[in-house]
């Protein structure tokens, strides 16, 4: 585990574009926090530095799941806060986002124990009184 304390947004980029810089094909991030602790921040640097052209990359809240072409491989974006159910999950091609790309998850709590142990936890927590920083954690596997 690493942690990172007091980010602002733009060391929280710098975070996911060198985690990006090292992602492969099979990779699972799952994106832990509250509301605007910058999950889709994360994602959004994240994906641009693999090649998605600048600001075409958001929340898929209401879709569930954007799938973009970056350089190498897909990225499939995933939200999972609306998600009743796992079934749910499974009709939108978890299965073939692990297969084919890299996979990003916003709100995994649903799904909690179907991740593979090699899954990335990234932890993201306002700062108490500082709600332009936050702390991060980065854990590879459970």
């Amino acid at each position: 585990m690493i942690e990172y304390k007091g980010l602002d947004l733009d060391s929280l980029k710098n975070l996911a574009k060198e985690l990006a810089m090292r992602a492969k094909v099979g990779d699972i991030y799952l994106l832990h926090g509250d509301l605007g602790a910058g999950k889709t921040t994360f994602t959004q640097a994240f994906v641009e530095c693999l090649g998605v052209s600048p600001g075409s990359v958001n929340s898929p809240t209401f879709n569930l799941v954007h799938v973009y072409t970056a350089r190498e491989f897909e990225v499939w974006h995933f939200d999972l806060y609306r998600l009743k159910n796992l079934e749910e999950l499974r009709e939108l091609g978890l299965s073939d986002a692990i297969n084919t790309g890299v996979t990003i998850i916003e709100w995994p709590e649903i799904a909690e124990g179907i991740f593979p142990k090699s899954a990335i936890r990234i932890h993201l927590k306002l700062v108490e009184g500082s709600p332009e920083l936050r702390d991060v954690k980065v854990i590879n596997g459970y």
